[in-house]
């Protein structure tokens, strides 16, 4: 059965068998990248989807990716906040380290796995 709600404000149509369901659909949930409270570090595909389902005031679950990498069994460290082998000192000259597991990733690693995006400032004339 269709049913109607308020979300953010407006009038929205959904199955009442999936109203609220999302997050136990979507694959995002589950993966290292998405990172929802910072969207400067989040997955670009995961932006992506959200600044469509802002435009259009849908929900979007995303249900197959490319970039899918798993959350389970990810430890997180607990001075840093961040998965196991992801770190915010970035001191270390090849890659960044953590401060009290002393475990170092390489950029390129770090690069590759999605956790950190390359930008260039345009230089100012």
């Amino acid at each position: 059965m269709i049913i109607s709600y308020e979300h953010h404000g407006r009038k929205v149509y959904v199955n009442s068998k999936n109203k609220g369901k999302h997050r136990e659909h979507c694959l995002c949930y589950k993966c290292k990248k998405f990172n929802p409270k910072d969207r400067e570090n989040n997955c670009t595909i995961a932006n992506e989807v959200y600044a469509n389902c802002v435009k259009y005031n849908i929900i979007t679950p995303v249900y197959e990716c490319p970039e899918f990498v798993s959350k389970e069994g990810v430890k997180i460290c607990e001075c840093c906040g961040y998965p196991e082998g992801i770190y915010k000192d970035r001191n270390y000259r090849g890659g960044v380290t953590c401060a009290i597991c002393s475990n170092i990733l390489k950029w390129e690693e770090l690069i590759k796995d999605g956790y950190i995006k390359i930008t260039y400032k345009e230089e100012e004339a």
